[in-house]
């Protein structure tokens, strides 16, 4: 049971990790280089948020949009 538990976790892991390179991709395709700390801000992104983020940004047409997005969380 835990092996399973642990595999689970990892899994969970290793899919926070991906969903997060795919964003940083995106954003840098959608809204242009992104500066350390805005790197940084994405890091601390939950897996929820980090799906939210890649719905929206698919809207974005700069990174007013991405710091609006950022607002808005809070």
């Amino acid at each position: 049971m835990k092996k399973l538990l642990s595999l689970s976790l990892h899994l969970e892991h290793y899919r926070q990790e991906e969903g997060r390179s795919l964003i940083l991709r995106q954003l840098t395709r959608q809204v242009g280089d992104l500066s350390e700390g805005m790197r940084t801000r994405i890091n601390t992104l939950s897996l929820e948020q980090l799906e939210s983020l890649g719905e929206t940004l698919l809207d974005f047409g700069g990174m007013a949009d991405l710091e609006a997005w950022f607002k808005a969380l809070m």
